[in-house]
């Protein structure tokens, strides 16, 4: 080869390289004006605490009252908040622990792009470079690593090792880092300023066995933080979704309806008043439900209504899949891919549908349901909707098994009767 085609290969392998650091660039800022809803990211390696960090976080902020965020585990071999909530000798038979896979990531992607109101995210604590996109839907970032000589053989130059390589990994992906904090389990919690501006300090205790949760200076400095850039005002972010609600459907707003009846919007709707909620949506369009919790109520509109889109507080406005339900005597429906479905028979016309995520789609996609098969129950059946699902999977199954005696959604977690029983004014 010639020194001036030499020169030349040189010469556009840089350009490429300069092109290819400003497309880079230029991707990362407009993922990063996409969406107006902040979302901190909350990274460290494994074992560091992240997940009870997580949790106490969320209480905390729920305690500030602050009104609307979300807290979503965007790695699958991440622990749902309920595992803080259950008893020791329970965990290992709630805990989740999956594996990556490309739609993981691609719908992860896809609903934090989409997101409608503010959100933690943890990403867990051994993302690849193929899994890093994630962080580019995120807008900050709080960092937690290991103190260095912890009982399960921690080092203080790991700790130091992994704390530069998350470091390096928010500042290229364009990630303010607004605390980098230190897990200690035997030691104290302590709160010192970093040099960046960022909060610093330890937190000690993080062990979920020992019943531990984040508490001292540098956490409630973590908790005022976050607060600050979280506080929206509520009637705002209501905005915002009204203001994205499809053209082609009667809005029908669940949140309205509750502040007109009861004085609070945030209301627990009460099901002996089923009738007159299924009654305000208008039987001769297609809805768009907004605000519509309890699981009854989506699948009561599900049946006796058209609900051509619901709002979603993970994905935003999404159209209830199209559900088949499955031929006498035939047993397509065990091959549901993403869910574990269980047919329990209660009586002779009373029957309960158990709904559990299968471990590696523990991240449903709404937009892979169209087409999947439930089992069949005969006409004549009460058929009870079981397990914790979103609500347009409560309003699509409705509406499959609405040709039933009655098909009735049930709470994953029943409210206090105080909140059941609420009369109207």
């Amino acid at each position: 080869m010639g020194e001036g085609q030499r020169s030349r290969q040189q010469r556009t392998l840089r350009e490429f390289t300069t092109m290819h650091a400003t497309m880079h660039a230029t991707m990362h800022a407009s993922r990063k004006i996409m969406n107006l809803f902040p979302a901190i990211l909350i990274g460290g390696p494994p074992n560091s605490g992240k997940s009870i960090l997580f949790y106490s976080l969320v209480q905390a902020l729920r305690r500030l009252n602050l009104p609307s965020f979300y807290g979503l585990r965007a790695a699958p071999d991440g622990e749902g908040l309920w595992t803080q909530e259950v008893p020791p000798g329970k965990l290992i038979d709630l805990r989740f622990k999956g594996a990556w896979s490309q739609r993981w990531i691609d719908v992860t992607c896809r609903d934090l792009a989409a997101r409608t109101m503010p959100l933690l995210v943890d990403v867990g604590g051994r993302p690849t470079p193929e899994q890093e996109v994630i962080f580019d839907q995120c807008t900050h970032a709080v960092l937690l690593v290991r103190a260095g000589g912890d009982s399960d053989g921690g080092t203080a130059e790991g700790g130091v090792i992994e704390r530069q390589r998350w470091r390096a990994l928010m500042h290229q992906h364009g990630l303010p880092i607004i605390a980098d904090l230190e897990s200690d389990l035997h030691g104290e919690n302590r709160y010192a300023p970093n040099e960046d501006g960022s909060i610093g300090g330890a937190l000690a205790g993080l062990h979920r066995e020992q019943g531990g949760i984040a508490r001292g200076p540098a956490f409630e400095a973590l908790a005022a933080r976050v607060h600050s850039i979280f506080n929206l005002r509520k009637a705002d972010i209501d905005g915002m979704h009204l203001g994205s609600t499809p053209q082609d459907a009667h809005l029908v707003n669940y949140k309205a309806l509750a502040r007109d009846w009861y004085g609070d919007e945030d209301a627990y709707l009460p099901e002996h008043e089923l009738d007159q909620l299924v009654a305000a949506a208008p039987p001769s369009q297609p809805l768009a439900v907004y605000g519509a919790k309890p699981a009854w109520l989506c699948t009561a509109l599900g049946a006796h209504r058209t609900v051509r889109y619901i709002f979603d507080a993970r994905q935003g406005w999404v159209q209830p899949p199209a559900l088949q339900v499955d031929e006498p005597n035939s047993q397509r429906w065990r091959t549901n891919e993403q869910l574990d479905v269980t047919l329990e028979w209660l009586s002779r016309h009373r029957a309960r549908l158990h709904l559990q995520k299968r471990p590696k789609f523990y991240y449903l996609d709404y937009s892979a349901f169209d087409g999947m098969i439930f089992p069949y129950v005969p006409p004549t059946t009460t058929l009870l909707l079981n397990g914790p699902m979103p609500m347009w999977l409560f309003a699509a199954l409705g509406h499959a098994y609405r040709h039933l005696q009655a098909v009735v959604g049930e709470q994953a977690q029943q409210r206090p009767t105080s909140e059941t029983t609420r009369e109207r004014p």
